[in-house]
């Protein structure tokens, strides 16, 4: 099996950007299996752009199942260290896809609910108005 292997840190913010960066990843490699490994794989359930998700602290295999002797290609550098993004100020998700030598096509991120957590939050959040989330404070468990 042919993959690419997209390796990310950081919080679940910078998980739901990288959803974008899988779809993109996804579409430059029509060919490869997309695997991801991170911190947060909820955000990537249900994805269709990716084929596995790993939790970062369950990988004690990875390397012989899915690099060693195969047709893998890894991207996990870390784009908030990026030329792109510290000086050229360009958007977290082009700077991503651009680091990785990706064609960047506006991809946005995206979350895919099952059936179930589509229904039981329709019933839970039924407004009339729209509804606003916002994330206050960013980084792991923790962190104040």
């Amino acid at each position: 099996m042919k993959t690419v292997i997209f390796f990310l840190q950081g919080g679940i913010g910078k998980h739901i950007a990288a959803t974008a960066v899988a779809e993109n990843i996804n579409k430059n490699y029509p060919d490869r299996k997309l695997i991801v490994i991170c911190p947060y794989p909820e955000v990537f359930l249900n994805n269709p752009f990716v084929h596995r998700v790993y939790r970062s602290n369950t990988v004690q295999y990875f390397y012989q199942d899915f690099i060693k002797d195969k047709d893998a290609i890894f991207l996990g550098n870390e784009v908030y260290q990026s030329n792109e993004y510290v000086v050229q100020n360009k958007h977290l998700i082009e700077a991503w896809c651009n680091m990785f030598g990706l064609k960047y096509s506006g991809e946005n991120p995206r979350l895919f609910l099952n059936y179930p957590e589509v229904y039981e939050n329709a019933k839970k959040f039924k407004r009339e108005k729209p509804i606003l989330l916002l994330q206050t404070n960013g980084g792991g468990e923790g962190n104040t």
